[in-house]
């Protein structure tokens, strides 16, 4: 794609912000898409070793309102290799402008066509720079933890819509709270340094969806699914419905006890024709409108047990039976349903990095 045709599909896609504007966008997959179109852009044009790109910021947090500025944090091996890569960068639309106020950091814009509206910020970094593990944190934190998540929105409302700051102190007013928050970030993956072994006992973080109800068999699942959700985020989008949180999928009525203490190899035979009932939705928090297939959904549960499942959902089974051995080991008893949050969005995540949260309900 020519560099203008790609600056004026980004901002078709309501990408970019004026200059000196700041603005709350409301999340969008959008997001996600763009950073995968434009990484992908980045690794096959830079010729730097060691070269990763991630999402960062609050575009890279499902359900996180935003400025519409896709964040990039380009981690290289080498920033002097970066430097003589600078006429690449340009040749991608980037202006270059060196460490711009941040010691062994790499900064550039992505404008439109005509300069007034930055679309994408790259921040690059040489590997081991404790700037790049903050980002990591600071992202992968406000993705797991909903009150974080909550506080750090309602600051940045209120910096905006009650305080008006201008956009050149709005980051400096946010310091106080990102530092605060990445503090307790540190402290909670240092605490719990394999999530997929994690138990807790939580509240449901919602108590309604808006959905589809189906039922099918275990090799349509994920078709119907992918389906499912595709059309309650497009209902959500033409009728200006905002989730409260992250899509869900509800499983009404499972035998997850009689599954998960079967060996993995029954286990694997008798959930091939097992046949599921469950309801793919989004968080909402009041009434919206409905249609026929797309309806809102009342869940009157309170304490679950959770955890959280890292990578392909293939192997998502193991992660329900280390939870139920851990429910009985804790001499709680589990209600016949579950649920499972999405916290990144496999459209654009790699698989590795797919993060499933399980909820499992207690009587």
């Amino acid at each position: 794609m020519k560099e203008s045709s790609r600056l004026k599909y980004y901002e078709e896609l309501g990408i970019g912000l004026e200059r000196t504007a700041v603005l709350l966008a409301p999340y969008s997959s959008i997001w996600g898409k763009i950073f995968k179109e434009e990484a992908n852009l980045l690794m096959n044009s830079l010729r730097c070793k060691g070269a990763q790109v991630y999402h960062v910021g609050s575009t890279a947090v499902p359900y996180l309102s935003a400025k519409p500025i896709i964040d990039l944090l380009l981690e290289v091996d080498d920033l002097a290799e970066l430097d003589r890569n600078q006429s690449c960068l340009e040749s991608l639309g980037y202006e270059y402008k060196g460490e711009y106020g941040i010691v062994g950091r790499r900064y550039c814009v992505l404008y439109n066509s005509n300069k007034t509206k930055g679309l994408i910020h790259l921040h690059a970094f040489q590997k081991g720079a404790k700037e790049v593990e903050n980002h990591l944190l600071f992202r992968d934190y406000l993705r797991l933890n909903n009150q974080a998540r909550s506080e750090y929105e309602i600051h940045k409302r209120e910096l905006i819509e009650i305080k008006k700051v201008a956009r050149a102190d709005y980051s400096d007013h946010k310091t106080e709270v990102i530092q605060r928050l990445l503090d307790l970030a540190r402290k909670y993956f240092k605490d719990h340094p394999m999530m997929n072994e994690l138990y807790q006992i939580e509240e449901l973080p919602f108590k309604r969806g808006l959905g589809i109800a189906s039922e099918c068999k275990t090799l349509k699942l994920s078709f119907v699914m992918q389906d499912s959700f595709s059309k309650v985020e497009k209902h959500c989008q033409e009728n200006a419905i905002t989730p409260s949180f992250v899509p869900f999928a509800f499983y009404d009525h499972v035998n997850w006890e009689e599954l998960t203490s079967m060996s993995p190899f029954k286990m694997f035979l008798k959930m091939l024709n097992y046949k599921w009932s469950f309801h793919c939705a989004y968080p909402v928090e009041h009434a919206v409108l409905e249609t026929s297939e797309i309806r809102l959904r009342d869940y009157p549960f309170n304490r679950c047990a959770t955890m959280i499942h890292v990578g392909h959902y293939r192997k998502v089974g193991e992660s329900y039976a280390k939870l139920y051995k851990w429910i009985e080991q804790q001499g709680l008893k589990a209600q016949p349903f579950s649920f499972e949050t999405y916290l990144n969005d496999p459209r654009v995540t790699e698989v590795k990095e797919w993060q499933t949260k399980i909820y499992i309900p207690l009587k």
